[in-house]
Formats: structure tokens, C-alpha cells, sequence
């Protein structure tokens, strides 16, 4: 008999540290993944039989481990249940938008012609977001997210207006971006990925965009607020 009474009490202590433990404050950290690869192997991908989210996620990393895709971004980030929060790693791009073409004047001969007043300017935030809003589904290991992140390149400057002054070239150029961004809510099992999102980047050249893949795996975890030591 008390071996079994001895046996009740173990089980007893450890459901009552089960508890206490459910009972702690939660955090609710979120891990977002960007990884480019070659559209017939995202075909290839979804063709089998099993297209969980971390099987797929597991195929993408394979051919990371191969060369065959790469990891273009990974943003982490926590906060607590049914709370808003955000990231930023970014450069800010400061170009024009509006200018005044210089007026007619006459000028001596061999003195370089006016350069345009530029009238109006605009900022751009170049890198990577993220912006997100966990909430837990009481009594289980299911989050709830809303999440939004976004990258912005870069791609290239376009010449909006050809000037050359006494030091040479000074050209007005305005950048041309590119933003791979997704704005959703989906329900997670905490601690496995799942992918919620192909995104198509835009290719250099006119013409559908038939090379490239970009694939977002996001995944929850649910971490105690305070530490159990």
C-alpha cells in the first residue's frame, strides 16, 4: 500500500508543477524565413505525397544544404500573447519626386547650363519588416497570428533626367524598389514551420517572371515568461 500511496504523491507533485508551469506568464516568440528557389523544384515540392509545412520545410533546407536555394532572410521576433509588435532593419532612401526645369536664360558662352530645382522628395525603408500579433488558444498548443513581414530592395536607378555640370555627370536618377510582403492570420501547432506564401520576385527583364520562387515559412513557439530554475 505505500508504494502506491508514495506513487499517487509523485504523480500528484508532478501535475501540480504541470500546472503552476501552464499557469506562468507565456512569451510567444515568431521566426519568419525567406528562402529563393527554382521554380520547377517549389513543383516538384508540392507534387508529393506529403506537403505538411515541415516537410516542405525540410525539402527547402535541402537544397540550401545543396546550393540549390538560398535563405534571403530570417526574421525572429517575441512579444506576448495578444500583443502588437515590430521590427525594422532598414536603410532609409531619400529621392526625388518633383522638380522645376531650369527656364530659359542666356548664358556665357563655356558656362555649364542650370541644374533643375528639385521641389519634392520622399523617404523609402529599404530592408526587412515585420510586424506581428500572437495570440494562444486556451487550454492547447495552438497560436493564433497575425503577421505581416516585407523586404524592399533596391533594384536599380533610373535616369529621370540627363545633366551634366562643370564636375560631369549630374544626372537626376530616381530608384526603382521591390517589395516581396504578405499580410495574413493562420492558426499554428507552437514549434513546427509551415509555409504560408509563394511570392514571385520580378525578373531584370520584361517578361512573366517564370525562374524564381520565394517561399515564407513562419513558425510560433510558446516560451515561459519566467524562468523555471
Amino acid at each position: 500500500m505505500r508504494p502506491l500511496i508514495i506513487a499517487l504523491a509523485a504523480g500528484l507533485a508532478v501535475a501540480a508543477l504541470a500546472a503552476a508551469a501552464d499557469e506562468r506568464p507565456k512569451n510567444i516568440r515568431v521566426c519568419v524565413q525567406f528562402i529563393e528557389i527554382a521554380h520547377p523544384a517549389l513543383t516538384e515540392m508540392l507534387a508529393g505525397t506529403d506537403i505538411s509545412g515541415p516537410r516542405l520545410h525540410d525539402q527547402a533546407l535541402a537544397l540550401v544544404k545543396n546550393a540549390a536555394a538560398k535563405v534571403l532572410e530570417t526574421c525572429v521576433l517575441t512579444t506576448r500573447p495578444n500583443q502588437k509588435a515590430s521590427l525594422a532593419s532598414i536603410r532609409e532612401v531619400i529621392y526625388p519626386t518633383e522638380y522645376e526645369p531650369p527656364g530659359s536664360v542666356n548664358l556665357p558662352p563655356r558656362q555649364p547650363s542650370i541644374r533643375p530645382e528639385l521641389d519634392a522628395f520622399e523617404t523609402r525603408n529599404v530592408g526587412s519588416m515585420l510586424e506581428i500579433e500572437p495570440s494562444l488558444q486556451e487550454g492547447s498548443r495552438l497560436i493564433d497570428l497575425g503577421f505581416v513581414p516585407e523586404i524592399v530592395q533596391l533594384v536599380r536607378l533610373d535616369t529621370w533626367m540627363e545633366h551634366t555640370d562643370r564636375w560631369g555627370d549630374a544626372s537626376i536618377r530616381r530608384p526603382v524598389f521591390e517589395k516581396s510582403c504578405l499580410n495574413t492570420r493562420v492558426t499554428l501547432m507552437a514549434g513546427q514551420f509551415e509555409l504560408v506564401g509563394v511570392i514571385t520576385p520580378k525578373p531584370n527583364t520584361p517578361g512573366p517572371a517564370t525562374t524564381r520562387k520565394l517561399l515564407v515559412f513562419v513558425r510560433a513557439d510558446i516560451l515561459p515568461a519566467v524562468s523555471s530554475t
